[in-house]
């Protein structure tokens, strides 16, 4: 049986992640739907390493300038197909504009992950950070650092470097959540998505 997992996905929608930037996102969210679940057998073995499985709850959090409220899809065991069918239709729904609120859409992920935590202790909870730009609105990264120098983060968090994100600020994220940061410049992001997998 899947562990119990939810894993809260922080999503750059400001206008910089307008045409190509926007697309990758959406396959890589289709992807890990199990979109291509049923396409071949090979498709469908390594689709349990690489897509949402059984007991799994995935949390989006999208922000430009402000943060959106989270919207949560359950893959619970006999709501698979509606979950990956819920998940395809958010992603291509996505639409890019505005400015790059960072740390406040992180910070509303922590707090997030502090609740399922508190709800189900065993639940392991993870955030998978993606942005292209350059905060610049909201928290800044020593606010949000200082909101959480008494108890802690929650959650790891697994930043993507994707197109002219701040390399060193991601850096330090991973490091205080003690996550790890990803080059989305290098690989398709797609393939990067797959791989924070094996850490959650």
């Amino acid at each position: 049986m899947a562990q119990a997992a939810t894993s809260i996905f922080v999503l750059d929608l400001s206008g910089s992640m307008q045409g190509k930037r926007l697309e990758a996102m959406r396959e890589a969210l289709k992807l890990l739907s199990g979109a291509d679940a049923a396409s071949t057998a090979a498709a469908t073995a390594s689709t349990r390493y690489s897509a949402f499985q059984s007991r799994e709850r995935v949390v989006l959090i999208t922000f430009a300038t402000q943060v959106q409220a989270p919207v949560w899809v359950r893959f619970d065991a006999d709501q698979i197909d509606t979950a990956r069918t819920e998940l395809r239709r958010l992603a291509d729904g996505m639409k890019a504009d505005g400015g790059t609120a960072i740390y406040s859409a992180l910070a509303a992920a922590e707090d997030l992950a502090r609740q399922e935590q508190q709800r189900e202790p065993d639940r392991f909870v993870s955030i998978v950070l993606l942005t292209d730009g350059e905060n610049n609105s909201g928290l800044r990264l020593g606010e949000f650092r200082d909101r959480y120098a008494a108890g802690g983060l929650p959650a790891r968090i697994f930043p993507i470097l994707f197109g002219e994100g701040n390399a060193d600020e991601m850096q330090q994220i991973a490091q205080l959540s003690g996550g790890r940061e990803f080059d989305g410049r290098k690989l398709r992001l797609a393939q990067v998505f797959k791989e924070i997998r094996g850490y959650q």
